[in-house]
């Protein structure tokens, strides 16, 4: 048995978290108890019931490692013992509560101009015995690691960011290894399956359930010859942290696509103060779509590069402990789950009115956090956000759990 660790003083905030940070996480987690409600259905006991809705407390605690003793201190655990029970050993079905997450998320965020993105992320990993852990290149540490990595699907509409699905990328040294597979708990089910296929995948789940968005996108990194220079348009990509991001643009033709109507693109962006830097993506777009609309779509990319260092670091989802197959399924369903819901309530708290006699400075200064957490009990902001979100159902003249029609196919770029 491993050593019992010393106790955290009642797992305080760690002071390396901004304290918008830790307003959000807070109110993030008055939530848990709407979402585990939801979830419910999906576990077999009580037990395991009560401990998923501790399990996304702790990721939503606002203790700055969401490891297993960290977490189970949060929740008031003498031993992390019944938490790791849940993610490798209680009765629950990882798939099903992923679709629960696809549908919360659709519901809250759902907007006829998303896009879906599609990226891959990876945690180094020490040994052999992790579930598809391998000598392989990781974009999280920019080299080759030994490490898991996953593919993941997000949702970026203009309301937030969050992601609606996830799978486990299994090198063929696993897949064309039965005995590693079954020690890992990896179903004989499960064959090799290139990202790209494990992407597309995803996209089909996401499609066969009417998720609102009307493109794809994906990067494609390739050696490409010299280009004309006097073929480039100058468009920013939307704006980041620092502003308007700028690149120089080309498009080349590709074969048409084998439906009428629309066009397929070689689009390259190529970098200011970089010229031999170079990044292409394949278009597939109604015919006369402008390049200043794929431009903004292939831009939007970096939204899920975002989500996935505030899911790291706030709800714990490169922290886990687990190597089983199932352990991997479950702990990234709850964090992205966690993520989602910190999500929609950072909207909902932007949305509200600043509190009475502070000063307004400007548009942006309203729509931030406050420099502090805010002083009202649980009880209170649980009542405030309840409040705004009536009055806004109310106004759109919808509830919350609203059906949504079946779009038409998405059209990926």
């Amino acid at each position: 048995m491993p050593a019992r660790r010393q106790p955290a003083a009642h797992a305080e905030p760690s002071t390396g978290l901004e304290a918008t940070l830790v307003a959000a996480l807070t109110a993030a987690a008055d939530e848990v108890p709407t979402v585990a409600r939801r979830i419910g259905p999906r576990f077999a006991r009580a037990e395991a019931r009560r401990r998923v809705q501790a399990y996304l407390r702790g990721l939503l605690s606002p203790v700055e490692r969401k490891n297993g003793w960290q977490l189970a201190e949060a929740v008031g655990d003498r031993t992390p013992y019944a938490l790791q029970h849940l993610l490798g050993r209680a009765d629950w079905d990882p798939d099903a509560v992923r679709d629960d997450l696809r549908a919360y998320v659709v519901e809250h965020l759902g907007d006829a101009e998303a896009i879906l993105v599609v990226d891959e992320t990876g945690v180094v990993k020490k040994g052999v015995a992790s579930a598809g852990v391998a000598k392989q290149y990781t974009g999280a540490v920019g080299k080759v690691e030994n490490a898991q990595v996953g593919v993941f699907l997000a949702y970026a509409s203009p309301k937030g960011v969050a992601f609606l699905d996830r799978t486990l990328y299994l090198p063929e040294d696993w897949t064309d290894d039965p005995a590693r597979c079954q020690r890992a708990g990896i179903p004989a089910t499960v064959g090799f399956a290139t990202k790209p296929q494990l992407a597309q995948t995803q996209l089909e789940r996401a499609r066969a359930t009417g998720v609102l968005a009307a493109w794809v996108t994906s990067t494609l990194l390739q050696e490409l010859r010299e280009l004309p220079a006097d073929r480039w348009q100058r468009l920013s990509a939307g704006d980041g942290a620092k502003g308007p991001r700028w690149y120089d643009w080309y498009r080349l033709p590709l074969v048409p696509p084998l439906q009428e109507g629309f066009e397929r693109w070689c689009l390259v962006r190529r970098s200011l103060s970089d010229p031999d830097d170079l990044q292409a993506y394949v278009v597939f777009a109604p015919a006369g779509t402008p390049l200043a609309n794929l431009v903004r779509v292939a831009g939007s990319r970096w939204t899920i590069e975002v989500a996935f260092e505030a899911a790291k670091g706030a709800v714990g989802l490169d922290q886990y402990e687990v190597r089983s197959w199932t352990g991997w399924q479950r702990h990234m369903t709850l964090a992205l789950f966690a993520q989602a819901v910190l999500t929609v309530v950072r909207r909902d708290l932007a949305d509200l009115p600043p509190p009475r006699g502070r000063r307004q400075k400007g548009r942006s200064q309203q729509a931030a956090f406050p420099t502090t957490p805010p002083p009202p009990t649980r009880r209170a902001r649980r009542g405030s956000l309840a409040a705004f979100r009536q009055q806004r159902q109310a106004q759109e003249g919808r509830w919350t759990r609203r059906s949504t029609p079946t779009p038409s196919a998405p059209s990926p770029s």
